[in-house]
Order: structure tokens, then sequence, then C-alpha cells
């Protein structure tokens, strides 16, 4: 059976699962720059009393994260706004909410807490990034049909793809009539053009794992990496994710290059980049070659600043 497809810039999920990020306080997840200063003002903003209203409960990521899977109506799914999601939310039944032991109580304090967040903090992140995603909403609506739906029933008929950055991978929320929402993360999706025509390549310096190492400690040539590894950027796309600088980028492409872990192909007057997998791949036997040779290591150097003279 053919599923019908189809891409709504909706806060249907992410307005859950960003709520979830900004309690849950946890930085593993490589996320741009612009994204994490976002999630720091949230959590200023959202301050003790915020949380104390929660409660033990609703205070829970957790809980959160439960929520978005809510079965909502398909007009949730389409809201531009959260509004739509929130006002869904507050008609539905209150058994929805079990098993707490008062149901009415937490779905008043959910539809509370979800308005006060949006206006304290969520407003103005989606208002950005549905601003941002008005250029690539057409190329991503014609892309639906290429993506996989990890749904876990075979009745779906109908698909919505909505935009989420904190939102798990597989995830699927549902909606009457055989319908799933899934998130979708324009950040991380495959470059939708031709594959670009290869650039003579220089010969690169030996993947010296030490250099691989110093290039990967640094959280935002992590982050560098983790985007160009899933989808082929040019740098000028790449400031814009970060919110950086072009000097300070092309400071870490530097780095990243140097490493041996930057490919570069030319699209028309595109240098999209990429990262090397097999440099990646390689680099465990090298490291392990590297750690165990007879040499003996070289001293390790703890400063680059000159000693201070006494006296």
């Amino acid at each position: 059976m053919k599923i019908a497809r189809a891409f709504a810039a909706s806060p249907r999920l992410e307005v859950f699962f960003a709520l979830a990020a900004v309690l849950a306080n946890d930085e593993s997840r490589p996320q741009s720059e612009a994204v994490r200063r976002w999630l720091d003002q949230a959590r200023r903003k959202l301050d003790q009393g915020f949380r104390r209203r929660l409660g033990d409960q609703a205070g829970s990521p957790d809980l959160w994260r439960r929520l978005a899977a809510l079965p909502l109506p398909r007009a949730a799914a389409e809201s531009p706004d959260v509004d739509g999601v929130i006002e869904a939310v507050a008609a539905l039944p209150a058994e929805r909410f079990a098993p707490a032991s008062d149901p009415e109580a937490l779905q008043l304090l959910v539809v509370d807490a979800l308005r006060r967040f949006d206006r304290l903090a969520f407003a103005a992140y989606w208002r950005r990034w549905r601003e941002e995603l008005a250029g690539p909403a057409p190329r991503l609506e014609a892309r639906l049909g290429h993506l996989s739906i990890d749904a876990p029933a075979p009745k779906v008929e109908t698909a919505i793809f909505v935009p989420s950055r904190f939102a798990p991978p597989g995830f699927v929320a549902g909606f009457d009539r055989g319908g799933a929402v899934l998130p979708l993360d324009p950040d991380r999706l495959p470059s939708p053009e031709a594959p670009p025509s290869p650039l003579p390549r220089v010969a690169s310096a030996p993947r010296d794992p030490a250099l691989v190492f110093r290039a990967l400690g640094d959280a935002t040539r992590y982050t560098i990496a983790g985007l160009i590894a899933r989808t082929p950027m040019t740098s000028a796309e790449l400031a814009r994710r970060l919110g950086v600088s072009k000097p300070t980028l092309a400071h870490h492409l530097r780095e990243l290059r140097i490493a041996g872990l930057v490919l570069e192909a030319r699209s028309g007057n595109r240098i999209a980049l990429s990262l090397d997998r097999a440099a990646l791949e390689s680099l465990s036997g090298a490291a392990l070659a590297a750690l165990y040779a007879g040499a003996e290591a070289a001293p390790l150097r703890r400063s680059r600043r000159p000693a201070r003279r006494q006296g």
C-alpha cells in the first residue's frame, strides 16, 4: 500500500521535545552553537518558579517525551503555531493523562506549562526556525517519497513529517484514521542534489591519530564534523548553521583539513565539504600502531606558553 506523505512546518513535536531538552540539561547530543545558546537562554528564563509549578512529575523530561506521542488530531500536526497544538492537548479526554493520580489536574498543568514555555522561550525559537524553513521546504516536500518510515503499525496510510531538532530518530506519533507524525531534521538530511563531481585531491598529510584527536576534541569542530558527515555543506552554510563568523569557521576547517578529515567536491560554483569516513574508519588501527610502537613517546608539552622567568 502506498503511503501518502506530506511536510508541515509545524511545532507539533518540537514544542514537547524542546521543553524536554531544556529540563534535561543534557549536552551530549551535538547541536549548533545557535541552538545551544537558545537552550542556555531558555533555562535561564524558565526559572525555579516555573520548575516548582511543574512539580516532580511534570518536571521530568521523560513526561514531555511521552506527551509528544499523544494521539492529537491531524489539524494539530499541520498547525503552523503552538496554539493549535496546545488547544488539541486541552481538548483531549482527561484519561489520556492516566496513570497520574489526578489526570485532570495533570492535563491542566501541562496546558498551562506549554503556554508559559511558548511565551517565555519557544515562540522566538520557532519563529526563527520557521523562517529558515521557508526556503528549503519545497525541496524537502519533493524528497519525502525517498524517506523511510519506521512506523510500528503496517496500516499507516498517511505520514506527516514535521521539523524537530530534539526528537529521537525513529520516533512516531499517531493520529486518527491511520496517520503517523514523524520528526524530520533538515539539518541532518543528505544533500538532495546529484552527487557532485569530485575535485582533484591534493595529497593530504598523513592521518596522524594525534592530529585527528586534537581536531575532534574541540566542541565546535566535533559539531562541524557531525554536520558534514550527514550532509555535504558549503562553508557559508556551515557558518550560518553554527552562527559563527567566517574567520572563526575557517580556523576550525583548517584544523580538520590538517587532520585529513575533510573532503571537497564541486557542483557548479558550489564547493561542498564532507567528512572523510575512511579516515575515521582507519583511525583505530593507526592509533593502536602509534600507541604500541616500540619507539619511545615524545614528552608531553603541557603548554605553548613560554616559561615565566623567575625573579
